[in-house]
């Protein structure tokens, strides 16, 4: 699955990018995104968190959420 951040203030629509893999999660908020991310921590795995920095502080929001 792949998660994308799509702030409201982004300027372009992430949406198109659904016709290429049909496992393309678009979210509007962080806490959008940490919700999806505990859901599916649920049943194990590994996460990929890629960023051009830690905006929000979502690496710690993550790490603090599965605590």
């Amino acid at each position: 699955m792949a998660i994308l951040y799509q702030p409201e203030n982004l300027g372009w629509d992430l949406s198109g990018l659904k016709k290429y893999a049909g496992n393309i999660e678009i979210c509007q908020t962080l806490d959008e995104i940490i919700e999806k991310l505990k859901l599916e921590a649920r049943y194990g795995g590994h996460f990929v968190l890629m960023s051009n920095g830690s905006f929000g502080r979502i690496y710690q929001r993550f790490q603090d959420a599965l605590a």
